[in-house]
């Protein structure tokens, strides 16, 4: 569909991140997702979809949307035998922009619930130029006791 410059130029006055970030979350799925992760903190692949009681394609589907609304992040953790497992957990942006949208009810009296922010333990590189957000890429580091651990293992 075409549409005019009017209307064009009434719609850039929403920022890509904002428009993303509403795409992903419209639809049922993606709320009840996003609200689990709100509830848990972080949970893995398989506790998500067991959870929710969705097949794995579903889900992958679902929370691509939300990570490419900068809503989700996904990283991954080693088992204790060298295993790694997908988890996800909502972004300090999703965070800010979900408790932005709750806050906005309180003058009509709606009660809302929203735990208190999480604490990250994720490096978050965000490129805020108002036309492209990445905070899908990020770097997981690990605590000072995970890595003195490492490094006694390695000089083992």
């Amino acid at each position: 569909m075409k549409y005019s410059e009017k209307v064009k130029k009434y719609s850039t006055a929403f920022p890509d991140e904002i428009k993303r970030a509403i795409e992903g979350l419209d639809n049922e799925v993606r709320y009840a997702i996003v609200s689990f992760l709100l509830e848990r903190g972080e949970a893995s692949f398989t506790e998500i979809v067991e959870e929710l009681g969705i097949d794995n394609r579903s889900f992958s589907n679902h929370v691509k949307k939300l990570i490419a609304g900068g809503l989700v992040q996904n990283f991954v953790r080693r088992g204790e035998i060298r295993e790694k497992h997908s988890y996800y957990r909502i972004t300090p942006y999703g965070y800010i922009f979900l408790k932005s949208l709750f806050k906005s009810l309180e003058p009509a009296g709606v009660e809302i619930w929203l735990p208190a922010e999480p604490k990250y333990s994720v490096r978050f590189t965000a490129k805020f130029d108002y036309t492209n957000i990445d905070v899908s890429e990020s770097e997981v580091f690990r605590s000072e006791v995970e890595q003195k651990e490492q490094n006694q293992k390695v000089e083992v």
